[in-house]
């Protein structure tokens, strides 16, 4: 499979998630370490697992490459990562909710196959039973 994926959090979520992870108070900067290895980190995790649901659905090997990390508005990323693929396809968005109260992660993860791999992706799904 070819093509990109972008795990996005707002700020605010990523600056919980590594005040938990960290146990720390705040972040003063999610770019400087420790904040940013362990954003990475969460990172290369959500998109194994998320591939290696793929996989188990559809019987196929998929393997991320190792997560970049930036602070740039959502449409500009996905517009980035559009632009560095060979044949750019529509974008699957997958809502990721962690409750309802103030201290609740929010974000999401965007998959954008390229037309191959999305041709690929229809077919499989087209004659499996998930």
């Amino acid at each position: 499979l070819n093509g990109g994926m972008l795990l996005f959090f707002p700020e605010a979520s990523a600056a919980w998630l590594s005040c938990q992870l960290l146990g720390q108070e705040q972040v003063a900067d999610l770019l400087a370490e420790p904040a940013s290895s362990t954003l990475r980190e969460v990172g290369n995790i959500m998109a194994s697992a998320f591939l290696a649901s793929l996989d188990n659905q559809l019987q196929l090997r998929a393997l991320p490459t190792p997560p970049k990390l930036s602070l740039a508005p959502l449409a500009e990323q996905l517009k980035q990562l559009q632009s560095e693929q060979l044949s750019p396809c529509p974008i699957v968005c997958n809502r990721l909710s962690g409750g309802d109260t103030s201290d609740s992660l929010r974000g999401a993860i965007y998959l954008l196959p390229e037309k191959d791999s999305l041709e690929f992706l229809l077919t499989r799904v087209g004659n499996e039973k998930l």
